[in-house]
């Protein structure tokens, strides 16, 4: 089995100059620790992002991880279709 070439940005770069780059939230922590979910939480309450309803549904999950609340979430409207 043949190995993936990894290029070297400047080789590629002129490939992608109108595009966009997301990165994980791993990525954006090595950045700064701004980005933690803990952080990324009391920045949308403190910026009023987070109505009393959706603070409520972080509290029951007993977590200020957005990725994991709204995978969650996902998984129970999926339930929901399901079973209705």
């Amino acid at each position: 089995m043949e190995m993936e070439k990894i290029n070297k940005w400047e080789d590629i770069e002129q490939h992608f100059l109108s595009g966009s780059l997301i990165l994980g939230n791993g990525a954006s922590i090595a950045v700064s620790d701004s980005f933690n979910y803990d952080s990324l939480y009391l920045e949308a309450q403190h910026r009023d992002y987070l109505n009393a309803f959706s603070v409520s549904v972080f509290k029951r999950f007993k977590a200020n991880d957005f990725e994991f609340v709204l995978r969650n979430l996902l998984q129970a409207k999926q339930v929901n279709q399901v079973l209705n």
